[in-house]
């Protein structure tokens, strides 16, 4: 090999050597650039991961609370009873809600937990009672499907009739809840 041939490769592998070392340290300025780069993808998912946590949290407490005068503002029988059981269904209950005439004494069937349970609403201004043969017709309803439990839902109020039958229901084994708005609003807003 002549000192020409030597020169030139020589000089090849010096500038080889150059473009290895600069893109050596190019690979090296990128791998730190990336690890500094994923360093903060890292933070940023963990940033968003905290505030999507928080935003679950404000949208659990902010849910729609109800007032008493939304309830009143219902207006209507069927919409009161469509109210309910849409409120039974964002409890994760199975909800049936019965046909508008010929309901069999009840207006809605939930169930939970394998427990069946009877819903009679009644959309009722404040001057009329609900009584004994309301009470009398939905747990007969629910006995005649064997069925245990009973919630009775008006706007309005229970005559002392209608609360003797009720402790008298539960005294025998039958289940029944008598509520008023503010047990629903009560239910509802929990």
């Amino acid at each position: 090999m002549n000192e020409d041939n030597s020169n030139t490769w020589k000089n090849k592998y010096e500038e080889l050597n150059k473009k290895y070392i600069q893109t050596h340290d190019e690979v090296i300025y990128l791998r730190r650039t990336y690890d500094k780069e994923h360093a903060k993808l890292i933070l940023l998912e963990n940033e968003l991961e905290i505030a999507h946590k928080k935003i679950i949290e404000l949208q659990k407490n902010n849910l729609q609370k109800y007032r008493k005068e939304d309830i009143e503002n219902i207006n209507d029988w069927r919409k009161f009873e469509q109210f309910i059981a849409k409120q039974f269904k964002i409890k994760n209950f199975k909800v049936i809600l019965t046909p508008q005439t010929n309901d069999g004494g009840k207006d809605i069937i939930i169930e939970k937990n394998s427990i069946k349970t009877y819903i009679e609403c009644k959309y009722w201004n404040s001057n009329k009672t609900i009584g004994r043969e309301e009470i009398q017709k939905l747990a007969g309803a629910a006995m005649m499907d064997g069925v245990k439990n009973a919630i009775f839902i008006t706007t309005s109020t229970y005559n002392e009739n209608a609360l003797e039958t009720a402790r008298a229901l539960n005294k025998n084994g039958f289940n029944i809840n008598l509520w008023t708005t503010k047990d629903l609003l009560a239910f509802i807003n929990k």
